[in-house]
């Protein structure tokens, strides 16, 4: 399946929940309850490893940083982040990693195929 919004493309493939936001985004708490719902949607309720190419995001409100880190990983087992960019890391990923996702394992990339690597390893 494949969908998109303003925010973020998504799509499963063998297995695993591809995300990739946007250029040029910035993501208020309206805008995160939107990108969950949507992608709920696209996994049927089932429950998916997940991919999440963060290249395109200029801004997260903290507000939507918090609802992702929570609630916005219902029905994901494992994350794997792919970004090289150094706001991502000292920022955006560095607040999931820093406050532990619940149980999810998760890690950071700086190329797609090492992300679904470690994927694969908990699928």
């Amino acid at each position: 399946m494949h969908h998109q919004n303003p925010f973020v493309t998504y799509s499963i493939e063998n297995g695993v929940l591809h995300l990739s936001c946007k250029a040029g985004v910035h993501i208020s708490i309206s805008d995160a309850h939107r990108i969950v719902a949507d992608r709920l949607m696209v996994q049927g309720e089932r429950e998916y490893p997940a991919v999440c190419v963060l290249e395109g995001i200029l801004q997260v409100d903290h507000t939507a940083l918090e609802f992702f880190a929570r609630e916005g990983m219902v029905l994901i087992t494992a994350l794997a982040f792919i970004t090289n960019e150094k706001r991502h890391l000292d920022y955006l990923v560095g607040y999931f990693l820093k406050i532990g996702l619940p149980g999810i394992p998760s890690g950071v990339f700086a190329q797609l195929e090492q992300g679904l690597e470690f994927l694969n390893k908990h699928q």
